[in-house]
């Protein structure tokens, strides 16, 4: 068990620096998987110099503040659909949906899931959206899901505070459907106020999504 093995480091920093190598390895597992011309050994090697290089860019950043980054909690038991929050309780939320009626997340990266000791068809059948016989009944229990979500975040969400999301727009996948339509009117309907909509092109995956919506709401009083 790495995972095990890795918290078992005493010196906090060391740990970090073997973390993000871990992080490394799973992600060029998943590449060696759907790349021909490379194997994993080489993928790792540069993932690792990309993820390196990355922290440097963060640390080389005057605005980043290394002593005020504030504290973290992972909530393990929690889900997008039903958080281990208090009522009116969070100052902001920023978050993107998955689009799992297009890419079956599980299935995409069941090998690293596997490798760290998970069950990868008890994770689909709790994952957002894949569960369902066919496209049509996914894209369905998509929605359904999708809009459990949205209140919860009404509900954990202070009043008069922002919920930012941003979202694909992908309605060849959707039978049509605009995705960013049915989370602004799932949102109101909570009474999450739309107040501002940002789109933006996607690059680099223009065959399945062409742009993205960044939308700000706010929690009426």
């Amino acid at each position: 068990n790495v995972p095990q093995q890795l918290s078992k480091i005493r010196d906090i920093e060391k740990r970090k620096v073997y973390n993000l190598a871990f992080l490394a390895f799973l992600d060029s597992m998943g590449y060696a998987k759907r790349v021909k011309k490379s194997n994993h050994k080489e993928l790792f090697k540069k993932v690792l110099k990309r993820y390196v290089k990355t922290v440097e860019d963060v640390l080389e950043n005057p605005y980043f503040d290394n002593k005020n980054l504030g504290t973290m909690k992972i909530l393990n038991k929690s889900t997008a659909q039903n958080l281990e929050l208090k009522e009116d309780s969070i100052d902001g939320i920023i978050t993107s949906p998955p689009y799992s009626f297009a890419i079956d997340y599980v299935k995409n990266d069941q090998y690293q899931l596997e490798f760290l000791g998970y069950n990868a068809d008890v994770l689909k059948d709790n994952m957002i959206g894949l569960s369902g016989k066919n496209k049509a009944e996914r894209i369905n229990n998509y929605f359904n899901d999708m809009s459990n979500v949205c209140s919860e975040i009404h509900r954990v969400l202070k009043k008069g505070k922002y919920f930012v999301m941003i979202i694909g727009s992908n309605t060849n996948q959707t039978g049509g459907i605009r995705l960013e339509r049915k989370i602004i009117d799932s949102c109101e309907d909570l009474g999450l106020r739309l107040i501002k909509s940002i789109l933006k092109p996607i690059k680099g995956i223009r065959n399945t999504m062409k742009d993205e919506f960044v939308l700000f709401f706010q929690k009426q009083n």
